[in-house]
């Protein structure tokens, strides 16, 4: 064979392997491009869950492939969060995520970058802060020998903050001594004028824990719905808050039953109260209620608890609402066990403690505490001897 005849024959060999090749690489290109991701940007405000507005396409009916989404999300300081969903299963159609549906590629495993606002994306309805927000997705097709990516979508968002959710009081890290404390917010909103409520939410935190931590893990020892002003007075039928332990609190705000906005959370301790001690040792004296962070003590010299109110506790003929609790703040007698009934503009109640006894009072320190029609709560210490027997 000539030597014009072996050129001729290389070239084609050439030409023969370029052209697999092509060819090989057309069908693995043809065959990632018919699976596809696209995402649905968030409106000006968003939480977590609603990046995960997302849809991923497969155009390869009755062929079954395995696949994984990494979503990272970056701000003007840089990388916050990688996420990464669980393997999920895919033969042709659409996997179609919403913001309420995404639980389906849980668990995630994830990766923070900024502690600051970690928090936020624990709680998957929490609206981030305020900020310029780049949010990146990664298809990822699985097998036994590995990975490789599929297809890629990314968009920018900025994140206004229109809506003012804010915590007042107490301030958060404040020791109060109010078991029964006034919790207040403020919520300012342009485009809600009307029409919202709010939801209250308090869980205990323990000493290890951070507030964030004790809110996502612990369970709520109170909650409230459907309040209609930016305050909330504990109040004696609430499940009271204990001396000695810490609290973290948030609200929520609803506006025609669509969650507008979350607070962020603050703790508040409960403190032994400061107790002013009467001299008064008179057995027919009456004893003053206070309210606040006054809490006026006294030792009982008989089986009468004499209490005065400074002005008047009810505005009609009724029963008292009362509770005695003890030392750690459990409610050992109420109202509704042993009513103490009361008249119009009455403000002395001579209170006979014989009775509670059946009902687990015994020999000990307790609070008194009486609220009176505006729901404010007055309140004393007493220390219980039984002096005399109870007939």
């Amino acid at each position: 064979m000539g030597a014009s005849a072996k050129y001729t024959t290389k070239m084609v060999n050439i030409i023969k392997k370029t052209i697999i090749t092509c060819l090989v690489l057309t069908i693995h290109v043809s065959i990632m491009a018919q699976v596809s991701i696209t995402a649905t940007p968030p409106a000006f405000q968003f939480a977590f869950k609603d990046l995960w507005n997302v849809q991923v396409i497969s155009a390869n009916p009755g062929n079954t492939a395995t696949y994984r989404i990494i979503m990272e999300l970056q701000n003007q300081k840089g990388r916050v969060l990688l996420a990464e969903t669980s393997e999920f299963n895919l033969t042709g159609g659409n996997l179609i995520l919403t913001a309420n549906t995404f639980k389906q590629v849980e668990p995630f495993k994830f990766q923070f970058f900024q502690n600051s606002i970690a928090h936020y994306t624990n709680q998957v309805s929490k609206t981030l802060p305020a900020g310029s927000y780049v949010v990146s997705y990664k298809l990822i097709k699985t097998n036994s020998t590995g990975s490789e990516p599929v297809d890629d979508f990314v968009f920018n968002i900025d994140a206004a903050d229109l809506s003012d959710l804010f915590l007042t009081g107490p301030l958060d890290g404040e020791e109060i001594q109010e078991t029964q404390p006034l919790l207040t917010w403020v919520y300012s909103n342009p485009f809600n004028a009307g029409g919202c409520n709010y939801e209250l939410f308090i869980h205990e935190k323990q000493n290890s824990q951070s507030k964030w931590e004790a809110v996502n893990n612990n369970p709520q020892v109170f909650n409230k719905k459907n309040l209609p002003h930016t305050l909330y007075q504990y109040s004696v039928s609430d499940r009271e808050l204990v001396v000695g332990k810490t609290y973290a609190w948030y609200v929520k705000v609803y506006c025609e039953g669509i969650e507008q906005a979350q607070s962020e959370i603050w703790q508040f301790t409960i403190k032994e109260p400061e107790y002013v001690i009467e001299e008064n040792d008179d057995p027919n004296s009456y004893h003053n209620l206070e309210k606040g962070s006054k809490t006026p003590y006294i030792e009982i010299q008989d089986n009468y608890l004499k209490v005065r109110h400074i002005t008047r506790v009810v505005d009609k003929d009724g029963q008292l609402n009362y509770t005695i609790s003890d030392g750690n703040g459990k409610i050992v007698v109420d109202g509704k066990q042993i009513p103490l009934e009361v008249s119009l503009g009455d403000n002395r109640y001579k209170i006979d403690l014989c009775p509670m006894e059946g009902v687990g009072l015994s020999k000990g320190k307790y609070f008194f505490r009486v609220a009176d029609d505006a729901g404010e709560i007055w309140k004393l210490s007493f220390g219980y001897k039984r002096k005399k027997e109870c007939q």
